[in-house]
């Protein structure tokens, strides 16, 4: 929510006093790319999720002025060109170990249904509809994680396995598995390289081989 905060702030400041018929696809372009360098408080760069959400106020504003108010024959936002949208490798999460441990000392803990649901099935935080938590248990420290770092857990877990890109994708919810191999390229890198010993060790297990 404070995305869209920020977005509906931002836009009639950004935009200004224009003629709705006086905007133009080059316009909307350039707002997105003001916005994206300085377009925050004390001129601070928004997010590209904030300007996505820009974008969404203004798609639904002139396609008003199209279907509903006949100002326009055509949106100019529908042409405009999108920043493209930031992706970033996720950090250091816990393995396979850490997890385990946690929902082990978690368990009496009030949040622990959610807890697992979000590491058995990478859910985001929206859809679990709940807020972050991190606690060091006793004689057991555990690296600080975000409720989000679950998801992450879950999609290297899977990926490590071998499980097939697009799987893990469909589970993340990713519209495009592309989305998935960028997110964790890391990961497939280091699961391309199991592989190639698991075929290492086929090869030169075979009898025969010479």
């Amino acid at each position: 929510m404070s995305c869209q905060a920020t977005a509906r702030r931002s836009f009639p400041r950004a935009v200004g006093l224009v003629r709705t018929q006086a905007v133009r696809a080059s316009t909307i372009t350039k707002l997105y790319r003001d916005l994206m360098a300085g377009g925050g408080k004390n001129g601070r760069p928004l997010s590209s999720r904030t300007v996505d959400y820009v974008h969404a106020i203004l798609r639904k504003a002139f396609r008003d002025a199209v279907n509903v108010d006949e100002l326009l024959s055509s949106s100019p936002v529908d042409k405009a060109k999108r920043p493209r949208r930031e992706i970033r490798e996720p950090g250091t999460v816990w393995t396979t170990d850490q997890l385990k441990a946690f929902l082990r000392y978690s368990r009496d803990h009030r949040l622990w249904p959610f807890f697992h649901l979000a590491a058995y099935t990478g859910a985001r935080r929206g859809e679990l509809l709940i807020k972050r938590y991190n606690e060091t248990y006793p004689d057991h420290p555990l690296p600080h994680a975000r409720l989000h770092d679950l998801r992450h857990i879950h999609a290297t877990t899977l990926l490590l396995a071998g499980v097939p890109v697009h799987v893990v994708a469909a589970r993340l919810g990713h519209a495009d598995p592309s989305i998935t191999l960028r997110v964790y390229a890391q990961v497939i890198r280091a699961a391309g390289a199991s592989a190639a010993e698991v075929f290492a060790k086929s090869i030169n297990d075979q009898k025969g081989w010479c």
